[in-house]
């Protein structure tokens, strides 16, 4: 996906919005990744996948997006959607949507994209089966199907990285690890009480928002 704009065009500000404790809760990548393995791969652990998802677990611990998507090696793309169709169809009572939020990014004029470091496909069919996606793109975690495959995942600095096309914009999200995407905004909305990233939206003069909370532009 290129988001390139051509010179002569006006430049509009865009609206980012994280998903997981944003739009939609609990946290639907968790969730998926846990159903994934005890009731999917349970019977496929293998040194492989061990060795990647500690490699993962360290990464992330720095700040850093994956490097490998370890739940998915050897797995074909058929498979993967399949598993994920699954999972949202005896799942999605589990979840709740922030319809205030969605109704607010539904009105925004300009580009809404919605990016998340849980995989693209869960977020688009999450959506879907709740009949409530206002956003013009989908950004989120792509797997590799191979162990040597890195996967695209939006987490940390290189959330900013993959909007920054998108520029000027207003972002919204909960976590710490948005923060450096709301360093890089015009306006930045943090969504919920986690304690570090209020912290520094006090410091920052970030606005700060309560879950269902609506907001005109």
């Amino acid at each position: 996906m290129s988001a390139m704009r051509n010179a002569c065009e006006p430049v509009r500000t865009s609206l980012v919005v994280d998903f997981d404790h944003t739009i939609i809760r609990p946290n639907s990548g968790e969730l998926f990744h846990c159903w994934l393995n005890s009731d999917v791969l349970k019977k496929r652990q293998s040194p492989l996948r061990l060795f990647f998802g500690f490699f993962n677990m360290f990464r992330m611990y720095c700040g850093l997006p994956k490097y490998f998507y370890n739940d998915l090696i050897q797995m074909k793309y058929a498979d993967y959607e399949s598993h994920i169709n699954d999972f949202v169809e005896s799942h999605s009572l589990d979840f709740e949507l922030n319809k205030e939020l969605l109704e607010s990014v539904r009105s925004f004029n300009g580009p809404r994209i919605l990016l998340t470091g849980s995989p693209e496909l869960l977020a688009q069919k999450l959506l879907e089966k709740f009949g409530d996606n206002p956003f013009d793109f989908v950004i989120g975690l792509k797997p590799g199907f191979h162990p040597w495959y890195r996967p695209s995942h939006p987490f940390g600095r290189s959330k900013y990285r993959l909007v920054q096309d998108f520029s000027p914009i207003i972002s919204i999200g909960d976590s710490w690890s948005d923060r450096h995407l709301f360093k890089k905004s015009e306006i930045a909305f943090v969504v919920g009480s986690g304690t570090r990233i209020n912290g520094l939206a006090r410091i920052k003069r970030w606005n700060r928002i309560t879950w269902g909370k609506s907001l005109r532009w």
